[in-house]
Order: structure tokens, then C-alpha cells, then sequence
């Protein structure tokens, strides 16, 4: 049997609330910067580059992704290193932030 890499799970947090401790996290924002091997995405809490080794062609700025990443401290918080970039396009992303919100309320 191979053998398989045990993974710990991405969290799903604001960009505001992603510690250095954390290992792996998810957040879901605009893109507002984008290089050959870098975005920069804004969930409206704060902004984060995220490395990643090629941006696809579909990503613009003003695209809404949700990344998968791993979280790298850096000397001005924190950097992710980008491991799935995922197209929301079709995402309304003031309805999602309010359900987030409620979810919240709820815990």
C-alpha cells in the first residue's frame, strides 16, 4: 500500500483573524493585485499575498477566489502559500459574509 501524508484541514477564517499558528487556512476575498506568481485578495477585513507557483489565466483582479493555503509568517503578519485557488465568480459576496455572520452569532 503507498503510503499517504497526513494533511490537517484548512480552516475556514478572515484575513484579519489568520494567526502565524495557524497551519493551513481558507478565506475567500476579491482580488485586488495579481503578478505571474502572486495574488493579492481583500475579504474586507484585511489583505494577504498569497504565493502560488503559476496564477491561472482565469484569475482577474476584481474576481472573487477562495484560496486554500498554507499559512508562512512574515515580517509584517503573515504570507500564504497558495496550494488550490478556486474560481467564485458567481459568489455574492456581501450574501456570503452575512451568513458567515449569522453563523457566527449562532456558536
Amino acid at each position: 500500500m503507498p503510503e499517504f501524508e497526513r494533511r490537517w484541514p484548512h480552516v475556514e477564517r478572515t484575513i484579519a483573524g489568520i494567526a502565524a499558528a495557524d497551519g493551513r487556512v481558507r478565506v475567500t476575498g476579491r482580488v485586488i493585485d495579481k503578478g505571474e506568481s502572486s495574488v493579492v485578495v481583500d475579504d474586507g477585513t484585511g489583505s494577504v499575498a498569497v504565493t502560488v507557483p503559476e496564477v491561472p489565466g482565469w484569475v482577474e483582479v476584481g474576481g472573487v477566489v477562495r484560496v486554500l493555503a498554507k499559512v508562512m509568517p512574515a515580517d509584517q503578519g503573515v504570507e500564504l502559500d497558495g496550494e488550490v485557488l478556486q474560481d467564485m465568480r458567481g459568489l455574492d459576496l456581501e450574501l456570503w459574509k452575512k451568513v458567515r455572520e449569522k453563523e457566527a452569532e449562532k456558536v
